[in-house]
């Protein structure tokens, strides 16, 4: 969901235009770029919705799943 406006799953990732001349060691390295980007803003997004509790989980080396089951216990 995004966060802001509510509705449905957003995370865009920046198209790069191919530069005169790149080669395809640039062109990754774009891809890579653009991606860590996507990935940052999916991540802010997640904590924005979990308002972090995740995070605190992640941080005691359980994931959400694991969390779960320990709280049903």
């Amino acid at each position: 969901m995004d966060v802001k406006t509510g509705s449905g799953l957003v995370v865009s990732v920046e198209a790069v235009k191919k530069p005169e001349g790149s080669n395809k060691i640039q062109e990754l390295a774009a891809m890579e770029e653009a991606l860590k980007k996507a990935q940052e803003e999916a991540h802010n997004q997640r904590l924005a919705l979990t308002g972090g509790a995740d995070q605190a989980n992640l941080a005691q080396g359980t994931t959400s799943a694991e969390a779960k089951a320990l709280a049903a216990l």
